[in-house]
């Protein structure tokens, strides 16, 4: 259900709310346009996997809303997805059984390290972007002024 709210949310209200704000993140139109191109490609595999994979499935719904993916898709993909992710779980927690709070010990920090890996990476991955884009621009102009 929440992720379903998610969805919606994006749908109606991700679009305007990036062009309205993405700047402050680094993220304009293009970003937009492209992301959009790039979920209709492959906004049902995204959501798939998106949905079987901590931390992104917490994120995932915004962009199939963004995308305008067909509900009924989104609606099966996500229940694809959640049931890969809660099945992992399960069979995670009965293989761990006794030995969850040795294991809990064990990878104490690790979430926080793969966080900032993430959060590192999508920086990194929009910065290059933006400095590709740029040269672009920059390119266009120089031959813009070339044939003048």
């Amino acid at each position: 259900m929440g992720s379903t709210i998610a969805y919606y949310i994006g749908y109606y209200a991700g679009r305007p709310l990036i062009l309205r704000y993405g700047r402050f993140v680094g993220l304009g139109e293009d970003d937009l346009t492209r992301a959009e191109r790039w979920f209709a490609k492959y906004g049902d595999w995204a959501n798939l996997i998106g949905h079987a994979l901590p931390g992104v499935r917490s994120f995932i719904s915004f962009h199939a809303g963004i995308g305008k993916m067909d509900v009924r898709r989104y609606v099966a993909f996500t229940a694809a997805g959640s049931a890969i992710w809660n099945t992992v779980l399960a069979v995670a927690g009965y293989a761990l059984l006794d030995r969850w709070i040795a294991f809990a010990r064990s990878t104490e920090g690790l979430d926080a390290i793969l966080l900032a890996a993430a959060l590192i990476i999508v920086l990194v991955y929009v910065y290059a972007g933006k400095r590709a884009h740029r040269r672009e621009e920059g390119s266009q102009r120089l031959s813009w002024r070339r044939t003048r």
